[in-house]
């Protein structure tokens, strides 16, 4: 079940119970099962978040600031537990 559909907002924080797809740019932060909901997933277009947390897991980015780059990818990048 989707939970969030985002056109990319750059560098804000995106939270829902089930899972996000951007159709855009993930930059900021996004948290995927709100609430400990470890099966939902994130997708985007072009990720390149500062966070990303999945019910009960959470991953930064090396610096705490997101990547500073185009991304060179032409397909969906998904983060799932």
């Amino acid at each position: 079940m989707l939970s969030s559909l985002v056109i990319s907002i750059p560098e804000q924080k995106v939270v829902a119970k089930g899972s996000i797809v951007v159709l855009g740019a993930l930059k900021g932060e996004a948290e995927a099962g709100a609430g400990g909901n470890d099966n939902a997933f994130i997708i985007a277009l072009d990720m390149a978040p500062i966070q990303l947390r999945i019910g009960s897991k959470i991953a930064r980015s090396a610096d705490n600031t997101a990547f500073s780059g185009k991304s060179k990818c032409l397909s969906p990048q998904v983060a799932f537990c």
